[in-house]
């Protein structure tokens, strides 16, 4: 009698492992991208240790999406310091190679500036994100690497 009872026991639990295996869904199916069309507010801060510089940028990016990948638009003003010289660091550009999930994005401002972020659950900010401008520049032909700290909300 026992073995029939751990028998029933052990085919009872596997049918509830069964049924809960089945009521799950389908872990292929990923969740939509978070909608990020249109306008966000970014402020940024470049640091480049090496060379002593920092910059502080305010500025609005302009996305538009297809699914799971964008591209856009981003104006900007700002200033940079290296030592006690001030440079003005405003412009605008091009956002290409966007790509979006519902928890994350990364795109590339500029030609050289590519960034990386986590959304918010409500996909209205993005809070800590980080990049990096990796370019030589081409008087000198000296390499930077210019890290960035990054948020971005909706305006």
């Amino acid at each position: 009698m026992s073995h029939l009872r751990g028998y029933l026991l052990r085919a009872g639990l596997g049918g509830i492992a069964v049924t809960a295996l089945l009521a799950c869904k389908d872990v292929e199916s990923l969740p939509a991208p978070a909608a990020i069309d249109g306008d966000w507010r970014y402020t940024e801060t470049l640091i480049d240790q090496i060379d002593q510089l920092t910059c502080a940028d305010t500025g609005i990016y302009t996305f538009q999406q297809d699914g799971g990948k964008f591209t856009g638009l981003y104006a900007q003003t700002g200033i940079c310091h290296s030592g006690t010289t001030k440079v003005v660091n405003a412009g605008h550009g091009l956002v290409t190679d966007g790509a979006v999930t519902d928890v994350h994005l990364q795109f590339t401002a500029g030609t050289v500036c590519t960034y990386g972020g986590r959304l918010s659950a409500a996909h209205d900010a993005v809070s800590a994100g980080t990049g990096v401008c990796d370019y030589v520049d081409s008087t000198t032909s000296r390499h930077y690497s210019v890290q960035i700290n990054w948020e971005m909300t909706r305006p």
